[in-house]
């Protein structure tokens, strides 16, 4: 395919691409390249930073009442969550015994996927704020709610209030709210701005483990407002600095939170990847696990029903209605920045020009090659860019697309076969007359049928042509033969003919032409004065060859298709008007003339100059022949 035909079709593919990509009013990369990628990686290695407690055997018993102590304090667990006052599913003393069994076990940080709002009894409320503030490591989610002012169609964000006491004994408390787009979770934030750029649960939990230098600080400042200060792009503040020195965060780390707020989640599997645990175990007298170094994750997992109150459509949500819980999701969040993990966007750029270079590359694959070849090949061209692209989404966590390269590929194959049926447009105006390309490109036989036609068939050949091969090579003749030939071929169907050739030097051409076509003979007459012209020249070595050509043409009706046998078929024109075009050709040689035709055309020749040459016996006609001599 020649390389105008190329940026052409590379063009073409790589703009539906473009559009594709950028230009649909949803992100195809997010919604269908994306699950592909995950799917295509399947499972990860979950790092063990993290152990998520479901609490959901705890919320739907179905035994008996259960009693227990803690600080002095009885607890008492009724069947199917009948309590008295609570914070979700369960009593807030069970909050309570789960918190100091589980901070007996040393982890990082304990974050509460649930929020502590209404005023309980106060008994209870005060014994859950001291064991939170005992533990000193604590997050509490704090609910966010839009509020719709009618008056300006506005949406505004605001956080409900948590509950005074326990709120204030908390080591941090923030919101968790999760973008859909329009309705499946990729992404989290790491700060909400609308309420005062509040940082979500997962950075918290990454500074949990600072809480010993936060209580050092000069100033009794905020966590959020501390938080904000070492994550902020200018210098930071002193309290930054001594944060900074402490190295508590990997660098990896720090640096991504202060490159972008808004982050893809990298799943590492459907639901129950994470680590998740009973939290009916953390009821006895002593936690059943080691969670030294560990940040603990409180909430409602649901993995073995479809009822589930708090949970995510993801690229992992699964046939049978099981969704991610959300404080699933926010452990994930909390792995993927603690090990710099997640997904990293290729970017616009890049994107571009990997659309583009695509759309060159399919195109010149799709229209260089038959289709039986094209079609495997861009397969394959696709199967090798998938398996880099999820080398580089499962070892370094970068996305590239790959539904848009699929969708391009696709364009490629009608972009490929219209530069192919170009292509063969131009190899049958080479090798095929004008005049029989209808006949040769839709017929489902193997040959072309013979068709009659009425009109002006002539016959050419080269003066002492054996003289003139005699004095060159066979490739310096062959040069001149294709280069006369040529021009004759573009005189011929410019004037609306067609050319076959016949030998080494002759040819044989033909106009469908009635004779009551008055207003076309003077073109095709005009043509014929114009091959009269032609001369082969062929030079080599110091040796010029240079012979006229001689012309006889008839008028009348013949045959023209394909003749031949099986493994050689060629296009050629039969009848009596050939065979007398053909001897009145060879007639020149003996008079002396270039264009010779019968008289009986004479009345149509218009102010063409002509000499009457007498009647001549020529072989293979009935009777004498009265011709003309054109001159040219």
């Amino acid at each position: 395919m020649s390389m105008q035909n190329t940026f052409f079709g590379g063009t073409i593919i790589g703009i539906v691409g473009l559009l594709i990509c950028f230009a649909l009013p949803i992100d195809v990369e997010e919604w269908l390249g994306l699950p592909l990628l995950f799917h295509l990686r399947g499972e990860t290695v979950v790092p063990p930073d993290a152990t998520v407690v479901d609490l959901d055997d705890l919320a739907d018993m179905d035994s008996a009442p259960r009693t227990m102590t803690i600080r002095g304090f009885e607890c008492t667990l009724v069947p199917d969550g009948r309590v008295r006052t609570f914070a979700g599913p369960l009593p807030r003393c069970a909050y309570a015994i789960l918190i100091e069994r589980l901070s007996a076990a040393n982890p990082r940080a304990i974050v509460l996927d649930i929020s502590f709002e209404r005023l309980g009894d106060p008994e209870e409320d005060r014994l859950l704020a001291d064991v939170i503030a005992d533990a000193g490591n604590v997050i509490l989610l704090r609910r966010m709610q839009s509020r719709l002012d009618r008056s300006s169609d506005l949406v505004f964000e605001q956080l409900r209030p948590l509950h005074p006491e326990i709120g204030a004994a908390a080591f941090a408390w923030g919101p968790f709210p999760l973008p859909k787009r329009p309705s499946r979770v990729n992404q989290f934030w790491t700060y909400i701005v609308p309420v005062g750029d509040l940082p979500t649960l997962p950075t918290l939990a990454l500074f949990a483990p600072l809480k010993e230098h936060l209580a050092t600080l000069e100033h009794a400042s905020p966590v959020e407002e501390i938080i904000g200060d070492y994550l902020a792009h200018a210098s930071p503040p002193s309290a930054s600095a001594q944060l900074s020195g402490h190295g508590a965060l990997p660098a990896e780390t720090v640096a991504l939170m202060k490159r972008q707020n808004s982050h893809y989640l990298n799943f590492y599997g459907p639901p129950g990847s994470v680590n998740v645990v009973d939290g009916a175990q953390f009821l006895g007298a002593q936690p059943p696990l080691d969670l030294s170094d560990k940040t603990v994750f409180l909430g409602q997992v649901h993995l073995d029903t479809y009822q589930q109150s708090d949970s995510f459509l993801t690229v992992y949500s699964q046939a049978n209605g099981i969704d991610l819980a959300g404080v699933e999701i926010a452990a994930t969040a909390y792995l993927n920045l603690l090990h710099n993990e997640t997904l990293k966007p290729i970017g616009a750029l890049i994107t571009l020009l990997i659309i583009v270079l695509a759309g060159f590359v399919f195109a010149a694959i799709a229209a260089g090659l038959h289709r039986m070849l094209s079609i495997p090949l861009l397969g394959l061209t696709l199967l090798v860019y998938t398996a880099g692209a999820l080398f580089l989404f499962a070892e370094e966590q970068i996305w590239a697309p790959t539904f848009t390269l699929y969708a391009m590929a696709l364009v490629a194959i009608p972009v490929g076969t219209a530069a192919q049926a170009d292509r063969l447009k131009k190899w049958t105006d080479r090798w095929v007359p004008k005049t029989m390309q209808p006949d040769v490109l839709t017929t489902t036989d193997t040959e072309a049928k013979p068709r009659e036609v009425v009109g002006i068939c002539l016959r050419s050949d080269v003066e002492d042509y054996s003289g003139a091969a005699n004095q060159v090579t066979g490739l310096a003749l062959h040069r001149g033969i294709d280069v006369y030939l040529s021009a004759a071929a573009d005189m011929i169907s410019e004037s609306g003919g067609a050319i076959y050739i016949k030998g080494d030097d002759s040819f044989l051409a033909e106009w469908p032409l009635r004779l009551d076509e008055p207003e076309r003979w003077p073109e095709v007459l005009d043509c014929i004065i114009q091959l009269s012209n032609l001369a082969l020249l062929v030079e080599e070595g110091g040796h010029e060859a240079v012979r006229r050509n001689r012309i006889g043409f008839a008028h009348g009706a013949f045959s023209v298709g394909g003749m031949g046998t099986e493994g050689h078929y060629t296009l050629n024109l039969q009848g009596h008007i050939v065979n007398l075009a053909a001897r009145l050709e060879t007639l020149n040689k003996d008079l002396g003339t270039r264009i010779l035709a019968p008289a009986s055309l004479a009345g149509y020749l218009g102010n063409i100059p002509f000499k009457e040459m007498g009647a001549h016996e020529l072989r293979g006609q009935i009777g004498p022949v009265a011709v003309i001599a054109l001159r040219p």
